[in-house]
């Protein structure tokens, strides 16, 4: 009904469980637009490089942890995952179509924000039709770079960083209300929750019965490994990995992840809530409208790392926790001198993070927007603003965000 013809079903990674899209079928591995030695991100990767490469005008994909607005920050385009509800979902034959507690969400990837626009508009359930949004100029910001917290639980790159702050400062100087926040999220505490409601039936038994006996990836493996543990075990060897390995998030995940009692469920279901009723007094607190933060700890990574960088993606995994809309913008790319990553901490993931680093000059880094739960439209608004305070002035992609907010 809105014109749009469908041109192609694009690659996504087995099980979508995945920020890399590689599957042992016929489509194989998706590689990045213009890092062949890269992910292209995932689980929404294939439809990320079809926009990027303009194979497509405007794809979809579906996001429980990041899987819309990892591939489209790695592949340099817009992505947008919206307040769960409000885009069809169609046949959903994941172990995720019954699972509640971080439901998936649908939503569009394209080259502007205003084919994201665009697109909500179009694919809205009649339930919760778009709505005129909020004005950009009126729009509060509120901004975190992922580094000012004492103990940053992943530390953004230095890239990542740089994009927010020149994000948030290009805001101003268009006169938009933009302060930095105090404090970010806890990105931890995050992590841990995403994780112990993703793993709390155990042994990841739904997971593995849709594959119906197909071999799981090897990037999969520590997941596999985390989940299948006997809870029995766990303090013990979260001892050992803490004190004698040095790897103390590790440590942490593995007494966080597991089988779950039905109360302990409850308990995860709670805390969640508790989050959520965090979040909106947080943001009457800072009188914010919108929250300008990173996407990920690294750009894209190299084939195969997800397996040591799966726990990276606790700024994404926040907007699903929250149920909350959230968006990405891309904003600019490595420099040469930016090849570098510093953490106080030596375990695998932060050597996977330096690997990552390593020679990432030119990778696309983007930055992401969140915004209250059924505030589509002002995340949306917020997309195209940040698009018309990085064109360059007096082109219509500088105007468009202003005009049309």
């Amino acid at each position: 009904a809105a014109g749009a013809i469908p041109v192609a079903k694009s690659n996504v990674p087995q099980a979508l469980m995945l920020p890399e899209t590689v599957n042992d079928g016929v489509p194989g591995r998706t590689l990045h637009p213009t890092h062949h030695d890269r992910t292209c991100g995932g689980s929404s990767g294939g439809e990320a490089v079809m926009v990027a490469t303009a194979m497509a005008a405007l794809g979809f994909g579906t996001d429980i942890g990041g899987s819309i607005r990892i591939p489209a920050a790695f592949c340099g385009i817009f992505g947008f995952k919206p307040t769960p509800g409000r885009a069809p979902l169609g046949t959903d034959v994941t172990r995720f179509a019954t699972q509640e507690a971080i439901p998936t969400a649908a939503g569009p990837l394209a080259r502007s924000a205003r084919d994201i626009d665009l697109a909500m508009r179009a694919i809205c359930e009649p339930h919760a039709p778009w709505r005129a949004a909020v004005p950009a100029e009126a729009l509060r910001w509120g901004y975190w770079t992922g580094g000012e917290d004492d103990d940053p639980f992943f530390e953004p790159c230095p890239t990542q960083a740089r994009a927010v702050e020149e994000a948030a400062q290009a805001l101003l100087r268009r006169g938009h209300r933009v302060r930095k926040l105090r404090r970010g999220p806890d990105v931890r505490q995050i992590t841990h929750l995403f994780f112990a409601l993703m793993s709390a039936e155990g042994g990841m038994r739904a997971f593995l019965a849709v594959m119906k006996g197909e071999m799981p990836l090897k990037e999969y493996a520590h997941m596999l490994l985390l989940a299948r543990l006997p809870n029995w075990t766990r303090p013990c060897l979260a001892w050992w990995t803490r004190h004698v390995m040095g790897e103390e998030r590790v440590a942490d995940l593995m007494l966080h992840t597991g089988p779950k009692t039905v109360s302990q469920y409850f308990e995860l279901l709670r805390q969640r809530r508790a989050l959520v009723a965090r979040w909106r007094a947080w943001m009457d607190a800072e009188q914010i409208d919108v929250v300008l933060a990173p996407v990920a700890p690294t750009p894209a990574f190299r084939h195969g790392e997800s397996r040591h960088l799966m726990p990276s993606f606790g700024t994404t995994f926040w907007a699903n926790l929250l149920q909350c809309p959230a968006g990405v913008a891309p904003w600019t790319t490595v420099q040469p001198d930016e090849c570098t990553y510093t953490t106080r901490h030596t375990d695998r993931w932060a050597r996977a993070a330096a690997r990552t680093m390593d020679g990432a000059a030119g990778l696309p880094v983007g930055v992401q927007v969140l915004t209250r739960p059924f505030e589509d439209e002002t995340c949306v608004a917020a997309l195209r603003v940040l698009e018309s305070v990085r064109a360059p002035p007096g082109t219509a992609a500088a105007a468009d965000g202003q005009k049309s907010t």
